[in-house]
């Protein structure tokens, strides 16, 4: 299954917006294990990832 298709497949499902809420529960894991190790760089790199994230969610949320 191509990736255009496996979107399309999540859209119609109706689990998008869950399974991104779960990759931004994902990434502020990642976020405070990069911190602990005093990687600061990657720790700021990975909370505004985290940040999209949820803006994504916010926005798909709204939406609906």
């Amino acid at each position: 299954m191509g990736i255009h298709n496996f979107v399309y497949y999540i859209r119609n499902e109706g689990t998008f917006s869950p399974r991104i809420s779960l990759c931004v529960i994902m990434n502020l894991g990642l976020f405070f294990i990069f911190y602990k190790l005093k990687m600061d760089r990657s720790a700021r790199g990975i909370i505004l990832a985290t940040f999209l994230y949820a803006g994504l969610v916010v926005y798909l949320k709204v939406l609906s």
